[in-house]
């Protein structure tokens, strides 16, 4: 019983130590060389919006009122990175997996490099 107690007392400390796991497993983070479609998935800005906005930016789904299902959805937005890092309304909404610090750049640095589609 004291092994429980220990170990969900571990859980809950980390839990509440590392905002995300890019700093929990301290994977490196690309910002600089990113792309829509990247040969390495770390890298490319698809793989951050189909994990972290497909669920509810589709063209069907009306409450979203946009989508992000195509390169050519994305960049008819230039402020996307605004978005995503808006205190008033943030993207992905809480309670939703919320973007990694080093996703928030990416996407920020991917929009501010002019949108590049391919590596």
């Amino acid at each position: 019983m004291q092994r429980l107690v220990f170990l969900l007392g571990w859980v809950f400390f980390l839990s509440c130590t590392n905002d995300n796991e890019q700093d929990f497993f301290q994977i490196p983070c690309d910002t600089d060389n990113v792309f829509y479609l990247a040969s390495d998935e770390t890298r490319s800005i698809s793989t951050i919006i189909s994990n972290k906005c497909i669920g509810c930016h589709t063209e069907g789904n009306p409450p979203s009122y946009l989508s992000l299902e195509t390169y050519d959805d994305l960049i008819l937005f230039p402020n996307l990175d605004e978005i995503i890092n808006s205190e008033i309304n943030p993207m992905p909404p809480i309670g939703e997996s919320p973007l990694t610090d080093c996703e928030k750049q990416q996407l920020t640095n991917w929009v501010n490099n002019g949108f590049p589609e391919y590596e």
